[in-house]
């Protein structure tokens, strides 16, 4: 979860290095023509970046890693200064000395910078996902399933002349991404934080509406005990049809550990022109581990999911998108061979450092690409049996 905070003016320097994943999303024109962010997440071969942090940067952020600090990121011939850094992460935390997880905010002190056209980005260590592949994979089921998703790449950071290895570069949760799926960006949008329900006081983390009063409609929707009358409170606080393709995703990447299933790692935005919320996905380097998960969990631990799935017309929407959306996002074959893809790529990071580590990381890419392939086995089973 990203936490906001005062920033320190330090002299310090940043610099980082990616490799882009693709992933086919719709995007907001940017001057010149080109979406913000086309160039970064498209498939292209590694961009090399070097890396310092002066000593005065270091000590702030072992003292309140939260707390950001100025910082200068170079990209290939491109440098960008003044630009807002902080840790980040929860059970992915690590010190600033160890493997950080970091949050870049290039506009934040400088309004007019932009990297790639973007504002924000987070570079995630992978120690939540060893193979650094799970959030790129889903990110692009999501975006076939038309739903509203950051982009995804790899990444390879060097903080002070060490090579910190691969890492996930994020998209922010700016305007940036907003902007694509929605005409309106000034609505609420909320960060659900580690295991909190809409019932919860989430973070803000940008909007002009009145705080959570959107959040309290749409709890209170759920909380309907007639099913007809829930049923018709939902579809005025709720982007119905959207909620069931979310949680049919969910389903299919076997992503215990958002909403749906674990109560954690989502974003809700309130459109303001349609005065509905819709939930966006976060954090899903939990995917694919679990082969067996069924159609329909066993539990819906999210509050809305479990109250939606309830009435009748929220159990026809996601039966009916679910075997769809399966045949047009999965691509099993295809999600295999992107694995080959992306995996020789990280390989290729870790052998200069250890063939060893190289190796190691063969058995955990070989895992997931057979785990995609028995996943999609087990969901054509269950869809057949229906």
């Amino acid at each position: 979860m990203e936490i906001k905070s005062k920033v320190k003016s330090q002299k310090s320097k940043v610099v980082g290095l990616a490799l882009a994943v693709a992933v086919v999303l719709p995007a907001a024109a940017q001057p010149g023509g080109r979406p913000a962010g086309a160039d970064f997440f498209k498939d292209v071969p590694p961009r090399s970046f070097e890396v310092t942090l002066s000593a005065e940067a270091m000590a702030s952020l072992r003292q309140q890693p939260r707390e950001d600090v100025s910082g200068t990121v170079r990209v290939g011939n491109t440098t960008y200064t003044n630009v807002a850094i902080h840790l980040k992460g929860v059970a992915t935390f690590r010190p600033v000395d160890d493997q950080p997880s970091l949050t870049l905010n290039f506009a934040k002190l400088n309004p007019n910078q932009r990297f790639f056209g973007l504002r924000k980005i987070h570079l995630n260590n992978g120690k939540e996902d060893p193979t650094f592949l799970c959030e790129a994979l889903a990110a692009d089921m999501f975006a076939r399933a038309k739903l509203p998703v950051a982009r995804v790449a790899l990444a390879r950071t060097l903080l002070n002349g060490r090579d910190l290895g691969p890492y996930v570069a994020i998209e922010g949760f700016t305007d940036d991404l907003i902007g694509r799926y929605f005409t309106n960006t000034k609505g609420n949008l909320y960060d659900s934080g580690f295991r909190n329900d809409i019932t919860m006081p989430l973070e803000k983390l940008s909007g002009k509406e009145p705080d959570h009063a959107d959040l309290r409609r749409l709890a209170a929707a759920g909380a309907t005990a007639d099913l007809n009358e829930r049923w018709a409170a939902l579809k005025r606080t709720l982007d119905v049809d959207s909620f069931a393709r979310y949680l049919a995703m969910q389903v299919i990447t076997a992503n215990w550990d958002g909403y749906a299933m674990f109560q954690n790692n989502y974003r809700v935005y309130h459109d303001p022109v349609s005065d509905r919320i819709t939930f966006i996905p976060h954090g899903m380097d939990q995917t694919f581990t679990r082969v067996t998960m069924p159609l329909v969990p066993l539990r819906w631990a999210g509050s809305l999911a479990r109250q939606y799935m309830e009435t009748p017309e929220g159990q026809a929407l996601y039966r009916q998108h679910i075997g769809p959306l399966f045949a047009s996002t999965y691509h099993a074959e295809a999600t295999a061979k992107r694995v080959d893809v992306l995996a020789a790529r990280v390989r290729a990071i870790l052998a200069e450092k250890s063939e060893v580590a190289a190796l190691n990381y063969d058995r955990l890419a070989a895992g997931l690409r057979s785990r995609i392939l028995q996943r999609a086995d087990f969901l054509t089973s269950q869809l057949g049996a229906r």
